[in-house]
């Protein structure tokens, strides 16, 4: 069995949002970071459960999304405080958001440095309410540690979330958002 401490200082994820309706072209696409992380994984066999919980209260607006870019200097310090507050006040209003995967097999041992692909299965649990997804994870092993990254796609009404809207209406936040994760653990 291998033991795999998580590092939080070089593991991150990110949720991108994407708006639509009437004015949606008008209105910013987000990236919001989660930057107090947690994780636990568990190691036995073939298999591994890990369990990654990001606080509300840690998560914040990174910037705007412009394609593959984030542009850090479009929104004001105002406008970020006032998204933040809407987001942990109104639209996320559980204390955590918590993504639990279980991997069945490894194609090789976690010992074996190379990367691999699996397919996994993703419980995220927001305020009580669950959605289970599949994602493709891409894990890279070596010496150091292990590397999991891939991308998730959230139904917030699947998880009794009301996607939020701009003023009047004139645009919402599409109901789908993903999550991105790069999550690093060492070994030891």
């Amino acid at each position: 069995m291998t033991t795999l401490r998580f590092d939080p200082a070089r593991s991150k994820i990110t949720i991108e949002t994407k708006a639509v309706g009437l004015f949606g072209k008008l209105a910013h696409d987000l990236s919001i970071v989660g930057r107090e992380l947690s994780a636990t994984v568990d190691t036995e066999g073939d298999g591994a459960a890990v369990e990654v919980t990001a606080p509300v209260a840690s998560l914040a607006v990174d910037g705007v999304r412009k394609g593959e870019i984030v542009d850090r200097t479009v929104l004001s310090a105002s406008d970020r405080a006032d998204i933040e507050k809407k987001m942990r006040g109104e639209v996320l209003t559980s204390q955590a958001v918590i993504g639990k995967a279980t991997i069945g097999a490894w194609s090789k041992p976690l010992s074996e440095a190379g990367t691999q692909t699996v397919e996994v299965e993703i419980v995220f649990a927001i305020g009580g309410k669950t959605q289970r997804v599949h994602s493709r994870v891409e894990v890279l092993c070596a010496a150091e540690g292990i590397t999991a990254k891939g991308r998730a796609a959230l139904d917030l009404h699947a998880l009794g979330i009301k996607p939020p809207k701009g003023p009047l209406g004139a645009f919402r936040v599409h109901e789908i958002v993903h999550v991105d994760f790069d999550l690093v653990f060492t070994t030891g």
